[in-house]
Parts: C-alpha cells; sequence; structure tokens
C-alpha cells in the first residue's frame, strides 16, 4: 500500500527488454507521487504525462539514453 506523502516523487524504471504485465509488453514504467492538496495545481502534469505515454517516438527515446541527466533534459523539455 502506498502511503500519504507531502513531497512530489517519480521514478522512472527502464527493462532492456520488455516485460509482460497485464497482457501487455512494457518497457518503461514511470511512477508518480503527487500530494492530493496539489491535485488541481498539478492538472497540467498530469495531461502532459498522458501525452507522454501516448507518444511512442518519445518513450524510445527516453530508452535509449544512457544517463539520468539526459532523461531529465529531454523531459523538462517536453511539450
Amino acid at each position: 500500500m502506498i502511503g500519504y506523502s507531502d513531497i512530489v516523487e517519480e521514478m522512472l524504471i527502464t527493462f532492456n527488454k520488455p516485460i509482460i504485465w497485464d497482457h501487455e509488453f512494457i518497457q518503461c514504467v514511470l511512477f508518480v507521487s503527487l500530494p492530493k492538496r496539489f491535485f488541481l495545481r498539478y492538472q497540467g502534469y498530469y495531461s502532459l504525462l498522458q501525452k507522454l505515454v501516448m507518444d511512442q517516438e518519445a518513450i524510445e527515446k527516453i530508452l535509449n539514453f544512457q544517463k539520468t541527466k539526459e532523461v531529465e533534459e529531454f523531459l523538462s523539455g517536453y511539450h
């Protein structure tokens, strides 16, 4: 069970080869924890994440990065 958190936390996990998760092949998993009280404040962030997970080209770029800094720079400029 995930407990209450008062800070924003993110974790990106990428796999060298896809795994099967709920009958789908998955190679990239993004966990995001946002405080409930910030829900409205982060509405744009939710929309951006929805766009990102549907963007196959962006996901492939993320999978090819070798350093965390590359991922951070890409995501900070992603629109």
